[in-house]
């Protein structure tokens, strides 16, 4: 339940047999965030979800907006507005499933939006919206699963509530650096017992087969 990366490097300096492993070292940081990273994909992990508000309201007329940056989303799941009509209460408004339905949308005139879609303008990641709303100063907030923030020194938390969710996390390290070392029997060892801890936690069965396809014996 948010360890310190100092719990964590206890834990896998432990499983690792490596006394003296430091995480904190830039390489070991690296494979460490590529490791909690990976974690993090493998599930809708109710601590990664976020709603956040856009900077800017609505403008009438404005179709496009720029999509937050206090944190990266993985996994963009709703974008919803205030509904004039409806005493400001947010409403979700759907992606958009083809360039025909987004097309024919754009041809309304301004009214309070059907569809959504992302796009870039070189720039900025931004959030479209057709028709464009036509009431100035309508909150927009987006929905999703975030990327986990980067572990950077012994100090740095998990974002994890369960102590297990850590526990698998400091396996998942320990295998790839005994994958490092060549010793495959051990770091198999490890992912096999990681494979155990974590199913519960999201629900479903993952094997150690899974595990070595998404990475983790060479993160």
């Amino acid at each position: 339940m948010a360890a310190t990366l100092t719990a964590i490097q206890d834990q896998v300096r432990e499983l690792a047999r490596e006394g003296d492993l430091d995480l904190t070292l830039a390489v070991n940081l690296a494979l460490v965030n590529r490791t909690y990273r990976t974690m993090a994909a493998m599930h809708k992990w109710p601590e990664l979800r976020r709603v956040t508000a856009f900077a800017a309201t609505t403008t009438a007329g404005t179709s496009a907006y720029t999509f937050p940056t206090s944190v990266k989303y993985t996994d963009i799941t709703g974008i919803e507005m205030e509904d004039p009509e409806d005493d400001l209460k947010y409403k979700i408004i759907p992606f958009s499933q083809s360039e025909l339905d987004w097309n024919a949308a754009g041809l309304d005139d301004d009214q309070f939006p059907r569809v959504v879609m992302m796009q870039h303008d070189g720039t900025n990641l931004q959030t479209a919206f057709r028709p464009a709303p036509d009431v100035t100063a309508l909150a927009i907030r987006a929905i999703g699963y975030i990327e986990p923030t980067a572990l950077t020194v012994g100090g740095s938390t998990t974002i994890w509530y369960s102590a297990t969710a850590d526990d698998v996390l400091a396996y998942f390290i320990a295998a790839s650096f005994q994958a490092q070392k060549n010793d495959m029997a051990h770091a198999q060892f490890l992912l096999a017992r990681a494979s155990t801890l974590i199913s519960p936690l999201i629900g479903r069965e993952v094997t150690p087969a899974e595990l070595k396809e998404k990475g983790l014996l060479n993160a």
